[in-house]
C-alpha cells in the first residue's frame, strides 16, 4: 500500500526492496512451518495439517497478486495498483487473515491441551513422590524404634539403670 502513496522514484525503490524482502521472509517462514508440521505429523491431528494447507493455499494466491500490485506501483501505475488492491488483494487478504486466525486458534487449543496433560502428569508424579517420602519417613521411624527395642532387649535393662550400675562399678562399689 505504501508504494501507491510515495511519489519519488527513490521512495518507491526503497518500498519495493522492503516488500520483496518481506515476501521472501514470509515464504521462508511458511516453508519452515510446513517442515515442522510434517516432522510432527505423527503426533498431531489431521485438522492442523488441513488448516495449514489452507493457509498456504491462500498465501499462494495472495503473494502473486500482491507482487503484481507492487510491480504496478513501482512502474508508476498508481490507479491500476489501487484498483487491483481493491478488487483482488483485499478479498484475498481477508481470506488469509481468516486462515491464519483459524490456524492460530487451533494451535492455541493444542497448546492448552498439552499444558493440561503435562499438568496432570506432574500432579500424579508429585503425589507419587510425596507418598514415597511419607513411606520413607515411616520406614525410618519404624526401623529406629525397632533398633532401640532390640538394643534394650540385648542390654537387659533401661540405659539409665545400666549407666548408674556402670558408674557404681567404676567408683569401686560392687554391690
Amino acid at each position: 500500500r505504501n508504494l501507491v502513496l510515495v511519489s519519488s522514484r527513490a521512495e518507491r525503490d526503497a518500498e519495493h526492496a522492503m516488500v520483496s524482502k518481506a515476501h521472501n521472509e514470509v515464504g521462508a517462514t511458511l516453508s519452515k512451518l510446513r517442515a515442522a508440521i510434517l516432522q510432527l505429523r505423527a503426533s498431531q491431528d489431521r485438522e492442523e495439517q488441513l488448516l495449514f494447507d489452507e493457509l498456504a493455499r491462500v498465501e499462494g494466491l495472495y503473494g502473486p497478486v500482491a507482487l503484481d500490485i507492487v510491480g504496478l506501483a513501482v512502474d508508476g501505475q498508481r490507479e491500476e495498483a489501487i484498483q487491483r488492491m481493491s478488487d483482488d488483494c483485499m478479498p484475498l487478504l481477508r481470506q488469509l487473515i481468516q486462515a491464519a486466525e483459524a490456524f492460530m486458534q487451533h494451535s492455541r487449543a493444542i497448546a492448552v491441551a498439552e499444558v493440561e496433560e503435562e499438568r496432570a502428569l506432574f500432579e500424579g508424579q508429585r503425589k507419587l513422590l510425596v507418598g514415597a517420602c511419607i513411606l520413607a519417613i515411616a520406614l525410618a521411624i519404624g526401623l529406629g524404634l525397632a533398633i532401640v527395642r532390640s538394643l534394650l532387649r540385648t542390654l537387659g535393662a533401661e540405659p539409665d539403670v545400666l549407666s548408674a550400675a556402670a558408674k557404681k562399678a567404676a567408683s569401686g562399689d560392687m554391690r
